[in-house]
């Protein structure tokens, strides 16, 4: 019993649907770093010290790690440029001293702020790509220092969106107008549940394509049985095929812009490809089989259908995408809509203690800092340290005078100044890294009320569901093509 062809199709889709899951939960963009990619933050408190915490590190094979202790300022030392550690700044710079830009004190505050020291590990390299497996690593080395890891994981809540996507499969085979046809579908639509938000948009085009589909691959089906009869209405070969499918020209031509809708839309939101077009032939792929045991079945059958003969044209509804697309539109418009419902709903999480951006430093402060201490020789002392570059300079401040032969002042030069370039910004790539990811949860976010492309996506679908509600009916009472209802017709 279990060998016939329904219920060998129907492990066919429960195996396909396993496999389906996995690829999308190892390829959903749940953690938008990449492994090797990007920092992990590891917060102490502010009493801690920060050489030790980076020796703790450094002998477990964590190097290059980014923190107050790390960090080197240059200063104007009369006659030269020296490098200040930072954490020893205010030990060889006084408070009061003009040197002092307050550009220490604002690193001071990037690393050290809100009771909490920082430090910046560099993923690339390290085998622990998740804040979880690097956090029960530092447990083995931490003893007695509390602590916690975050790294910019932007993981949307999975399981609400799965749970939204089960209803819209349950609602979707209720409003089904082929049951038995669309249940081979469901594990493979259950498996792409896993895959978030914009599966959800998948699902409603793919189950648009196979409504659209429907009738004709039905009608070819049953059609088949007769083809090698003399009465047979389309005849033979490719010109038979086109006369079979002339009915359905506006469900082939859906189809397609369906087809292509989902290469444009997965384009734009640069979901994994493999999923994607692993499950569009998983997809296909089932449609096919569960034809195949229709055809089984109608084999098996020991009434013949009778072959139609057309007296007249014959309008009659080939497709009916409304309801049958409600379910899955109503769950992408919900799961968009929830950051307007709920204010607080964020689809993202970033794990563990998060930098402020208040407290992020440019490269524009670095440059200006080391502008001032070159400059420094030149500048009046009436002028705090403090203030703006564009204070004046000393107005004979670049002079220099020469004596003459009874040692009196004879006259003035101006000397060449030593040309001192100025060094890159150290922590450009860290900064740059913060941005972009506290900026990026905005502009990515599943969900978000700034997506667009989903904004659209949503639309389109109820708005394919609204023509299809205004489209003509035809015969109202007729719901199937008279192809495929096969009674004598004269």
């Amino acid at each position: 019993m279990i060998f016939r062809l329904p219920y060998i199709t129907a492990l066919i889709s429960i195996a396909l649907s396993v496999t389906l899951f996995f690829l999308f939960e190892y390829f959903s963009p749940r953690d938008s770093v990449l492994p090797g990619e990007g920092y992990a933050v590891l917060a102490v408190g502010e009493a801690e010290n920060d050489r030790f915490i980076r020796e703790i590190l450094e002998r477990e094979g964590i190097y290059n790690v980014i923190s107050e202790s790390s960090q080197i300022i240059q200063i104007y030392d009369f006659g030269g440029f020296r490098a200040v550690q930072l954490d020893n700044f205010h030990n060889e710079v006084a408070y009061f001293d003009p040197r002092d830009t307050g550009f220490a004190a604002k690193l001071t505050d990037f690393f050290v702020h809100d009771g909490m020291r920082f430090f910046f590990i560099p993923l690339e390299g390290l085998a622990e790509s998740t804040a979880a497996s690097l956090n029960n690593r530092l447990e083995a080395i931490f003893y007695g220092i509390p602590f916690s890891v975050s790294r910019w994981e932007q993981e949307p809540p999975f399981l609400l969106y799965f749970t939204l996507f089960t209803l819209g499969c349950v609602f979707t085979f209720i409003f089904s107008r082929s049951k038995r046809l669309f249940f081979y579908q469901l594990p493979v639509l259950l498996a792409m549940g896993w895959g978030g938000f914009s599966t959800a948009i998948l699902a409603a085009l793919l189950c648009g394509i196979w409504e659209l589909l429907r009738e004709p691959l039905r009608e070819l089906l049953t059609s088949s049985r007769n083809e090698g009869s003399a009465l047979y209405y389309a005849g033979t070969g490719f010109a038979g095929l086109l006369e079979r499918l002339k009915p359905f020209r506006k469900n082939l031509f859906f189809s397609f812009l369906f087809l292509c809708f989902i290469v444009i839309f997965f384009a734009f939101v640069s979901f994994p490809f493999l999923p994607v077009i692993t499950a569009c032939l998983f997809f296909f792929f089932l449609n096919f089989m569960a034809f195949q045991v229709e055809k089984e079945k109608l084999r098996e059958s020991s009434r013949v259908p009778f072959i139609p003969v057309l007296f007249f044209p014959v309008r009659t509804r080939t497709f009916s995408l409304f309801p049958f697309l409600l379910p899955f539109a109503s769950i992408s418009l919900f799961a968009l809509s929830l950051p307007l419902l709920f204010p607080g709903f964020s689809p993202h999480h970033e794990s563990g203690v998060l930098i402020n951006p208040a407290y992020f430093v440019s490269a524009e402060d670095h440059y200006r800092h080391f502008a001032f201490q070159r400059s420094f020789p030149y500048r009046s002392l009436n002028y705090p340290a403090a203030s703006s570059l564009f204070y004046p300079f000393y107005t004979h401040g670049d002079l220099r005078y020469y004596l003459g032969s009874d040692g009196l002042i004879a006259g003035r030069f101006t000397p060449i100044r030593p040309f001192v370039e100025l060094p890159p910004f150290p922590l450009e790539k860290l900064i740059e890294f913060l941005l972009d990811y506290d900026n990026r949860p905005a502009a990515r976010a599943v969900g978000n009320t700034m997506n667009t492309v989903d904004w659209i996506s949503v639309l389109i679908i109820f708005t394919v569901c609204a023509m299809d509600i205004a489209r003509p009916r035809g015969l109202p009472k007729k719901k199937i093509p008279v192809f495929r209802d096969k009674r004598i017709a004269a």
